[in-house]
């Protein structure tokens, strides 16, 4: 079975069980109709998840990726109003699985159970949950000194929350209890002693950063941190905050002793704007690209022998129709990469696309396929570009690029109508990203998350560069590479020409400047 199928059987497996526990109970519960419900023979699921414990450690996960999503939304602010926001955020998350999570509670809270929120199996997701925590502690304007101390005091203080939850408390009073919580933190992080000698009698941890791997994790992390592409008004050094939030993921890596996994969403085919680009091929803009990314792998591997894999998502079918390209485009942009990644000989990296996520549908039928599984309607995603400055940019930036594609056609409409315009296909191409990007997320759980897009300091994904330019925007599928003073830099072809560039059709095609 390829990676494909195993990913999207990894899907289907979780949604039945979730389903299952919520109808039936745990206990009530069989591997056997799990199995049925998604369609994957036992002997497998039982392969991949031996125990209905390994199934609910697999749900836990799940929660976790939601909530390190929320990373780059943090309010600015004190420390009880982020930490109530981010409650606030959990909790519309798992209320569609209240009665899986009602059925799992006995097990969770069972010290002995494979699938104990405070047991040693459900240590990764705990470090990955506790992080958001300290992304919490840290990015307020009150941070107590003791930054990690408090933030593990938080996600003492989540579980509690979440066991009130289950008792049927309502969203609203809890999140201002998680409030109120926060404001006594001094008093909660003064306690934590007391907790930590508890957690020893009843053999259970509150994850603590620093653990295990950490100055392994720390070195891969800079060696991608090198690399990262951020808005404007973010320091170029990263934050404690960043590498807390990172950390875990590479660690269980380290621990395991397997190749890191890295999940990249880009590459989608060359923009329709001939005032940008060459044409609709891959040219010296990919081939340099990849070669950067394969560069990172290399200095990966210098301090993990085992090395890292990337995986390409590349999404051009998801935004095909909405951005004005044609689907043979999308489609022979792919053979291309894929012939420069076999002249590279490249093997750590492949590309992975809607078909490889969905199955060979029409175009059509896999976006609404994709859109009805992943998507979050319009009104939420207006809501949440109201209250997130991080959100608000990237749909800024997207909209920039479509204003720019739709004046190249020159077909009479105003500037302004233009714009006007623009914005709604602004937030649909947003929309699609991100559910492109929770399909890649339940496709590859474990991996670290690489954006092209610029980001905040703190945020699930790793904003990077490819290729160095002056347009933090700027990708190499909406511009060209420009040969300029014995160096390759990313450009958009009109600006090029503006600066006298001419096209030159060597091994690949780009321009070069003198």
């Amino acid at each position: 079975m390829g990676v494909e199928e195993a990913g999207r059987e990894r899907v289907r497996v979780l949604d039945a069980a979730t389903a299952a526990f919520a109808a039936k109970g745990f206990e009530g519960a069989t591997m056997e109709e799990i199995a049925t419900q998604a369609g994957v023979p036992l002997a497998r699921l039982c392969l991949e998840h031996p125990t209905k414990e390994h199934l609910a450690l697999a749900l836990y996960a799940r929660l976790a990726e939601e909530l390190t999503e929320l990373a780059a939304e943090l309010p600015e602010g004190e420390v009880a109003e982020r930490f109530a926001f981010v409650m606030a955020h959990k909790l519309r998350v798992i209320e569609p699985l209240r009665g899986a999570l009602v059925a799992l509670a006995g097990k969770a809270v069972d010290p002995d159970a494979r699938a104990g929120v405070l047991g040693a199996a459900a240590e990764p997701v705990r470090s990955r949950v506790a992080a958001i925590f300290d992304a919490v502690v840290r990015g307020a304007r009150d941070a107590p000194a003791d930054a990690p101390r408090a933030a593990r005091a938080l996600y003492g203080a989540h579980l509690a929350l979440i066991l009130l939850w289950l008792q049927r408390g309502d969203h609203e009073s809890l999140v201002a209890l998680a409030r109120d919580v926060a404001r006594g933190l001094p008093m909660l992080a003064a306690m934590t002693p007391m907790v930590e000698r508890l957690e020893h009698l009843v053999g259970a941890r509150l994850p603590a950063q620093g653990e295990g791997h950490e100055a392994s994790a720390r070195v891969i992390l800079q060696r991608i941190l090198r690399r990262r592409r951020v808005f404007a008004d973010v320091p170029p050094e990263p934050t404690e905050a960043t590498f807390a939030l990172h950390s875990p993921r590479v660690r269980a890596f380290l621990e395991a002793g397997t190749p890191i996994s890295l999940v990249l969403p880009a590459f989608p085919a060359k923009a329709p704007s001939r005032r940008k680009v060459l044409g609709t091929r891959p040219d010296m803009a990919e081939a340099l690209a990849l070669r950067a990314l394969a560069t990172l792998l290399d200095e990966i591997e210098e301090a993990h022998a085992p090395g890292a894999e990337l995986v390409i998502c590349s999404d051009g079918t998801v935004f095909a129709d909405v951005v004005g390209v044609r689907a043979e485009d999308v489609s022979s942009y792919r053979a291309g990469l894929e012939a420069m990644l076999r002249e590279m000989g490249e093997r750590r990296v492949r590309l992975f696309d809607l078909a490889d996520a969905l199955g060979e549908l029409p175009p059509d039928a896999a976006r609404a396929a994709l859109l009805a599984r992943y998507a979050e309607d319009a009104a939420a995603l207006r809501e949440r570009a109201a209250r997130s400055p991080a959100f608000a940019r990237q749909v800024d930036g997207i909209h920039r690029f479509v204003v720019e594609d739709e004046l190249a056609k020159e077909d009479g409409r105003s500037k302004s109508q233009i714009k006007r315009e623009a914005r709604e296909r602004a937030y649909e191409v947003v929309r699609r990203s991100d559910a492109w990007g929770r399909l890649v997320a339940a496709f590859f759980p474990d991996a670290i998350r690489l954006s092209i897009h610029p980001q905040p300091d703190v945020s699930a994904k790793i904003g990077i560069h490819l290729v160095a330019t002056e347009d933090a925007w700027l990708t190499p599928w909406h511009g060209c590479a420009v040969l300029h003073g014995g160096r390759f830099e990313l450009m958009k072809r009109a600006d090029a020409e503006a600066r006298g560039a001419r096209v030159v059709e060597a091994e690949l095609p780009h321009m070069v400047i003198g």
